[in-house]
């Protein structure tokens, strides 16, 4: 560019110096001397030529090295290329096993998604099963324990029965025999007549009886025989010791008083007649000491004769066995 420049005042004159020749040629018909360029217009014009030439000299080896950058950069981009095609070869290699790999476990999911319905669907069956085994299963426990509860009733009323039963067949006898006389002790005198059931249980019994009464310092005193009143000779062979029949159950005891009920009723028992103390003692002593036991044993209360013929304070009646 500066070579151009430098080179333009040469051009301006030369172009400037063509032109008043032409224009004095065309006006007067004939031509001027040439006139030369100056010196320093050679001179600029020179340095300007050198200037292109070293541009252009410079341009050429710019170019070349240009050229070979171009070169270079041509190559680097090719084996750039070559490397990002090989690396997009391998890139799609990887992808398609990839891709593959995702087709197969796709394959794989899909095969373990099916079996796992078919597994839920078989757990859903198994659960089935399993909720009607157990609501049958609660059924038969149900049932079972139902039976249980039978059988266990039944147990008990078997064993119930059996008590029953033994108690029924087992004899009654006195218990703390000692305890019983000494309860009855304090009342040693106390006259008494006894009547009995017609069995051997009611007969042996009354015996028992009579003995513990006799060791405790009571009386008995012969019955009276009265027409069509049987008796049994428990005592020996001799009619005085005979026993009147009784049809009570249980032991009943009878006593004879003077005066009315409502007064002897009234009346603490410190204060009663000393055989009606007796009886009464007789009676609570008994219900605590007679095996096997039962709340019928002994009669829940004296009975009050006011009745009677003979005016016998105090008779034991010993009935069947309850």
């Amino acid at each position: 560019m500066a070579g151009l420049v430098f080179e333009g005042p040469e051009l301006w004159h030369e172009i400037s110096s063509i032109t008043r020749h032409w224009r004095f040629r065309r006006r007067f018909h004939f031509s001027l001397p040439e006139e030369h360029a100056p010196s320093w217009a050679k001179l600029l014009a020179f340095l300007g030529w050198l200037l292109i030439v070293v541009g252009v000299a410079g341009e050429y080896v710019a170019d070349s090295f240009v050229s070979r950058a171009d070169g270079y950069v041509q190559t680097f981009d090719e084996i750039l290329l070559t490397e990002t095609q090989s690396r997009t070869a391998l890139a799609s290699g990887r992808a398609s096993a990839a891709y593959e790999r995702a087709s197969e476990n796709e394959k794989e999911t899909a095969a373990t998604l099916k079996q796992a319905e078919l597994e839920r669907a078989d757990a859903a069956k198994s659960l089935a099963s399993a909720e009607a085994a157990t609501r049958e299963a609660k059924g038969y426990s149900l049932q079972i324990a139902q039976a249980n509860e039978r059988a266990a009733n039944a147990e008990a009323r078997a064993a119930q029965a059996e008590l029953e039963l033994a108690r029924i067949r087992t004899p009654r006898s006195l218990t703390e025999v000692p305890e019983l006389i000494a309860a009855l002790t304090p009342f040693k005198g106390t006259e008494y007549r006894l009547n009995v059931f017609q069995d051997d249980e009611s007969v042996q019994f009354t015996k028992v009886i009579d003995d513990v009464l006799n060791r405790a310092g009571w009386l008995r005193k012969p019955s009276p025989q009265r027409l069509g009143i049987p008796s049994l000779a428990i005592f020996g062979k001799d009619n005085e010791q005979a026993i009147p029949i009784c049809v009570e159950t249980g032991i009943q005891v009878h006593v004879w008083t003077e005066g009315s009920l409502d007064v002897l009723n009234a009346r603490p028992l410190k204060d009663q007649p000393p055989t009606l103390q007796s009886a009464f003692a007789l009676r609570v002593a008994l219900v605590s000491h007679i095996s096997p036991p039962d709340n019928r044993n002994v009669g829940g209360k004296l009975t009050l004769d006011q009745n009677s013929v003979d005016k016998l304070p105090l008779v034991i009646c010993v009935g069947k066995k309850p």
